[in-house]
């Protein structure tokens, strides 16, 4: 979603008599930064009473996520005139609690579709893109959240799938379907499958192997504006529809560098190491979506 000068007109007019609730998405330029930061050093939220604003903005430079409490409406409006010209996005919000980005956007479909398909319509002004192997585009929002796009075309096919993580997250489908298997383990010498413990991320690699059997608990389908939570211990494996897009937010453990795969006996472990995507790729997969 662009901003026109109608779309300010009435963001501004809306910014008057803001409520607690109310939630605008748009998406900043990187040059905006280096100013933002310049005047957030003047503003005194301290002694000014009225609602604060949250500013969320995305930064292609650093993938981070960065939020600024603006004292009034004023100075936001101020900033509105001076500041964000058309084409630039970011995300406003309002509330009595403090608010994530994540949280805005799976409250509010509408500005996560524009929020996402700002950065789908340019893929390549934001990244680095990584291909996991799953056939999982991922672009690191903050460094808790990742955009996910999934395209099983370009998943490793050997990949071991069966897994857990090192964080509980939470998972919200913008688009497609996601079907989710959980699963209960029982350690046994004799058992069907293998447990290995992986070093995650780029290098990772395999560290130890146990045996144990698998079950089946659980199976859910996922659609568009559904989230779900799925605790670090919790073992899954995941199944999505080609461009199916998912925003996950992640809360770390003590240890975020180790997690476990599970594969039959008679199998040897396939890696699922992300790497970095090609352009081709990238554009490859965007393509798949209907954003």
């Amino acid at each position: 979603m662009c901003l026109d000068h109608s779309t300010l007109d009435s963001l501004k007019a809306v910014l008057k008599s803001i409520k607690p609730v109310p939630y605008r998405g748009f998406v900043v330029k990187p040059e905006v930064m280096e100013q933002l930061r310049r005047d957030v050093g003047a503003f005194n939220p301290t002694n000014d009473r009225t609602q604060p604003l949250g500013i969320w903005v995305y930064v292609k430079q650093n993938q981070q996520r960065a939020a600024w409490q603006f004292s009034n409406r004023e100075t936001l409006m101020k900033y509105l005139d001076d500041r964000i010209t058309e084409n630039d996005l970011l995300i406003i919000t309002a509330s009595n609690n403090q608010s994530t980005l994540f949280t805005t956007l799976k409250r509010n479909p509408a500005t996560a579709h524009a929020f996402i398909a700002n950065i789908i319509r340019s893929p390549h002004n934001y990244g680095p893109w990584s291909l996991q192997g799953f056939g999982m585009l991922r672009l690191y929002l903050t460094s808790e959240i990742r955009l996910h796009v999934w395209d099983n075309r370009f998943a490793n096919k050997d990949a071991s799938i069966i897994h857990d993580h090192p964080w509980d997250f939470n998972s919200f489908v913008l688009t497609g379907q996601i079907i989710n298997h959980r699963y209960k383990k029982t350690m046994r010498p004799d058992g069907d499958f293998k447990e290995a413990v992986i070093k995650c991320g780029p290098g990772g690699c395999l560290v130890s192997t146990n045996r144990c059997d698998l079950e089946k608990v659980r199976t859910e389908t996922f659609g568009p504006g559904d989230d779900y939570i799925q605790l670090a211990e919790e073992i899954h494996s995941s199944h999505p529809d080609n461009g199916t897009i998912t925003i996950v937010e992640r809360q770390f453990k003590a240890d975020t560098e180790h997690a476990h795969v599970y594969y039959p006996t008679w199998e040897q472990w396939g890696s699922a190491e992300p790497r970095r995507a090609t352009d081709r790729e990238i554009e490859a997969i965007l393509a798949s979506t209907n954003l």
